[in-house]
């Protein structure tokens, strides 16, 4: 599969009020439970739409993203709002500047449909998740209105392939939807899995 990156002239969009209603990162980021001892990676992180709601509950977040840009941005957004425990880190796509078993939990924000090798690169996300921990996926359904086109969506079955190949026993999956009169226009699927120990 080959994945179209969002590229950094799209920030804002990344980052503005339709986003925030469609998705808002406090609920979706609630539905994982973290906690407040846990160090989570974020991958893809883009300007912090995640990255930063959910440092004000755990202890740390390892925000990572392909795009100096994007982090300069995120940078931004932690000073202007005084955030100390989230650390910016330039990744490539499936090599992670992180040791081995170092994170409880891995959020992949709309990502993973992104990704060109998406084999490799959850062995990569396995790699640095301690056993036991979680990876934490959320991505457009096939019937959302918003997202990608279509044909690059991954279906639940295909992330849980993918998923079990790197090690990840599935723990649970919930919806998330916007509608108007009836209409389901938005809806996001966010799955759970716990890493092997």
């Amino acid at each position: 599969m080959a994945g179209h990156k969002c590229e950094a002239e799209h920030a804002s969009h990344l980052d503005g009020r339709l986003r925030r209603f469609m998705a808002p990162p406090d609920a979706l980021i609630g539905r994982f439970a973290p906690l407040p001892a846990e160090i989570w990676a974020e991958i893809g992180a883009g300007t912090g739409f995640f990255a930063i709601p959910l440092a004000a509950r755990v202890e740390r977040v390892h925000a990572l993203d392909l795009s100096d840009t994007m982090l300069e941005l995120l940078r931004r957004k932690m000073e202007d709002k005084q955030v100390d425990n989230v650390e910016a880190a330039i990744s490539e796509e499936s090599t992670l500047p992180l040791p081995e078993s170092s994170v409880d939990a891995v959020l992949l924000a709309f990502v993973l449909h992104e990704v060109d090798q998406p084999e490799k690169f959850l062995a990569e996300v396995s790699r640095i998740t301690r056993p036991g921990g979680r990876l934490c996926i959320i991505e457009f359904t096939s019937s959302c209105s918003f997202g990608p086109p279509k044909d690059m969506r991954m279906t639940s079955e295909q992330i849980d392939v993918l998923a079990a190949a790197a090690g990840y026993e599935m723990s649970r999956s919930w919806e998330w939807q916007r509608r108007l009169l009836g209409w389901k226009y938005f809806e996001v699927a966010g799955r759970e899995y716990r890493k092997s120990s």
